[in-house]
């Protein structure tokens, strides 16, 4: 079969039929059925349908004011200890000392807020 180039100035002519074989019928067509409207997707978090508890939340709010407050100890600790002179062991048992308490401090105050939320 020629094919006209992109420059030939005539028209192409009508398309050539094309022949398609009947498909069986053996039931609903294969694939996604369409609704409408469509429905959105339901996500299904951690704790399925229902909400998490007031002492889940409480838990939560503790953990994630526990991860701040030791990452701000981490850098806050690591400043002062230097600071101060301190080297090796006792600047690693500095810096935990400061860790743990900035952990602690603020994830008590996130967990007393979250439980006023409940």
């Amino acid at each position: 079969m020629d094919f006209p180039s992109l420059t030939s100035p005539e028209p192409l002519g009508p398309l050539p039929a094309c022949r398609l074989s009947p498909r069986p019928t053996l039931g609903p067509a294969p694939g996604p059925t369409l609704s409408y409207p469509p429905q959105m997707p339901v996500a299904v978090g951690p704790y399925g349908q229902s909400q998490p508890s007031c002492f889940d939340r409480v838990k939560m709010g503790f953990v994630m004011g526990c991860a701040v407050g030791m990452a701000a100890g981490a850098l806050f600790g690591t400043f002062s200890c230097l600071r101060i002179g301190m080297r090796g062991r006792e600047l690693m048992g500095g810096i935990g000392k400061t860790m743990m308490q900035s952990g602690g401090t603020f994830g008590t105050f996130m967990a007393i807020g979250m439980g006023i939320r409940c």
